[in-house]
């Protein structure tokens, strides 16, 4: 199963998922995607004391599988820059929390440290994480006097919206906005999409075989696995 695109909204407070979670003594460990673990879960985690692997978030207390987000930025504002650009567009939701570093504020640094010397950022922010957001977003975007002129979409959902409505509204891409999004799978593929392919089959096995060494070996100190990015050139830049 592919999980949902990791928007940069999402916020660390409990989810109501662990909080109703049964403590119960038949769970020989646990392994938790997408969600960003919170004090109050953490200790709650700790308390029942199963292993434990966290999947797209970490904690110190806990061993956890990530993408490297920072890197995924990095690669492609600099293949941007590298094809001309200077003043290239971040499309995301806003961020409702700043008390946890989410995937879309390591990915703009990524872009920043890029850019640093030859270019600028700018944030483009969506009202909603999904593809009917970004499309109605696109006509507003062609309306600016001063836009970039490429825009890198924090997941490829988002920029298969903008897509759609760049063309619907007669604009060549890439030749007036260049487009790239971040996972790569089916959809970016049919669009021939610039994206960041996530390594998510390997992310998924390396949380099975941590979790089976800890059942096997408890006591271990947490570790925290960084998955590498590889950036995918398609026709959208």
């Amino acid at each position: 199963m592919r999980r949902p695109p990791r928007g940069p909204g999402a916020a660390p407070a409990g989810s109501p998922l662990l909080e109703t979670l049964p403590v119960r003594g038949d769970v020989d460990g646990l392994v938790i995607m997408g969600i960003p673990l919170a004090e109050e879960g953490a200790d709650r985690l700790r308390r029942w004391g199963p292993p434990t692997v966290l999947v797209d978030s970490a904690h110190p207390a806990f061993t956890s599988v990530t993408f490297d987000d920072e890197q995924a930025g990095f690669l492609l504002a600099s293949h941007l820059r590298d094809r001309g650009h200077r003043h290239i567009g971040y499309l995301h939701k806003p961020q409702r929390s700043l008390s946890y570093v989410s995937p879309g504020m390591l990915r703009r640094n990524g872009m920043n440290h890029a850019l640093r010397t030859a270019g600028a950022l700018e944030d483009l922010e969506l009202a909603a994480n999904d593809l009917v957001a970004a499309r109605v977003f696109a006509a507003e975007f062609l309306g600016r006097e001063h836009r970039p002129a490429a825009v890198i979409c924090h997941h490829d959902v988002l920029a298969a919206g903008f897509l759609a409505g760049l063309r619907a509204a007669g604009a060549e891409v890439p030749a007036q906005v260049a487009v790239t999004g971040i996972d790569d799978g089916p959809l970016a593929e049919g669009l021939a999409l610039t994206t960041v392919r996530q390594p998510f089959a390997e992310s998924g096995r390396h949380a099975a075989e941590l979790l089976r060494s800890l059942i096997q070996s408890p006591g271990h100190a947490a570790a925290r696995t960084l998955l590498a990015p590889q950036l995918i050139v398609r026709e959208t830049t």
